[in-house]
């Protein structure tokens, strides 16, 4: 009993404290207000400060179509049922090197933007080309065109859709145009420069295979033609067998010879359809904000509103207590 007695004491004792905090705070809603107002008009002196001093940045935005490359029957040539156990189809189902779900870390990546960072771009103003590093020293203002800012100045990302925004940052609204642009047909190249680099590879498997088959098939069709030369050396039952697996292990030979050849020359046309097909299609025309991303007053009169209010408040609840706090040493 004595404890719950205790317990309801501190209680009662807890919300006497709240409501006489609450009560200083009404009493002393001058000191407050006048807090309040003098943040908020610092608040909007720094926002304007702010909005003529300061660079601002414009977005350029644009929402890409993936499209992924597909050919007839949409896979390789697979081998006949006879040849699967011999036969190893050495190109995967789909010739994608990378997911969709990759394509924003990609962009934002170190190795992409240092070889986009070198890339050359149009200049919007003059005649000739700038490299990305340049083209942000001209109109983003930055020293040394590095990748991090570039990194800062751009943003990817992939919609509910799959569909994947690009977006870039730059001080001038023509040149965030330009430089998304470029981006853009940067990275639909890059997508298809390693997709190109995967079928090349699929096809010199396929070429180096396809002489050892060659030389394979020629061989046994030598050892056919000279099947006679081994009829006396051996029974008539025991030729006979070995003239019949001759001729399967040949016929075995020209079939795989034949699957091998079809897969080299379906490789080859996947490699054409690569090089004339977009990885990646614009589905809308570029967008660029109207309204300026930095500076946002709005952002900093509000932050020093609320800093004004909190402040007015220690200042009234600071007073007081140094008040009993004097008070009680006297």
């Amino acid at each position: 009993m004595e404890l719950k007695a205790e317990t309801n004491k501190r209680t009662i004792e807890d919300e006497i404290d709240l409501l006489g905090i609450f009560v200083k705070l009404i009493n002393g809603w001058k000191t407050i207000l006048i807090t309040t107002v003098i943040f908020l008009i610092a608040g909007i002196l720094i926002a304007l400060y702010k909005s003529y001093t300061s660079k601002k940045e414009y977005m350029a935005e644009v929402k890409l179509l993936i499209e992924p490359l597909k050919t007839t029957g949409n896979s390789f040539i697979s081998p006949p049922l006879s040849l699967g156990f011999f036969v190893n189809n050495f190109i995967e189902e789909g010739n994608e090197v990378l997911i969709p779900d990759l394509y924003p870390e990609v962009i934002t990546s170190e190795l992409f933007l240092n070889d986009f960072i070198c890339h050359k771009i149009q200049n919007i103003k003059d005649t000739g080309t700038l490299t990305i590093s340049q083209f942000i020293n001209k109109y983003q203002g930055s020293d040394g065109g590095n990748i991090e800012t570039l990194r800062s100045s751009i943003n990817a990302e992939l919609d509910e859709n799959k569909m994947l925004i690009l977006s870039v940052k730059m001080q001038d609204p023509l040149a965030a145009i330009q430089l998304n642009d470029t981006l853009v047909n940067f990275f639909d190249n890059y997508l298809r420069s390693m997709q190109i680099k995967k079928i090349n590879n699929k096809i010199k498997i396929f070429s180096d295979r396809q002489i050892i088959l060659k030389n394979r098939m020629i061989q046994l069709g030598k050892e056919l033609t000279n099947l006679s030369d081994q009829q006396g050396k051996m029974s008539s039952d025991k030729f006979k067998n070995f003239e019949d697996n001759l001729r399967t292990d040949y016929k075995l030979a020209v079939d795989i010879y034949i699957f091998q050849s079809l897969q080299l020359e379906q490789a080859k046309f996947k490699l054409i359809e690569i090089e004339q097909t977009k990885s990646v299609q614009k589905f809308d025309s570029q967008k660029v904000s109207e309204v300026p991303l930095k500076p946002r007053p709005n952002v900093i009169i509000t932050a020093l509103f609320a800093l004004g209010l909190l402040t007015g408040g220690g200042i009234v609840y600071g007073k007081d207590y140094f008040k009993r706090k004097f008070k009680h040493i006297n």
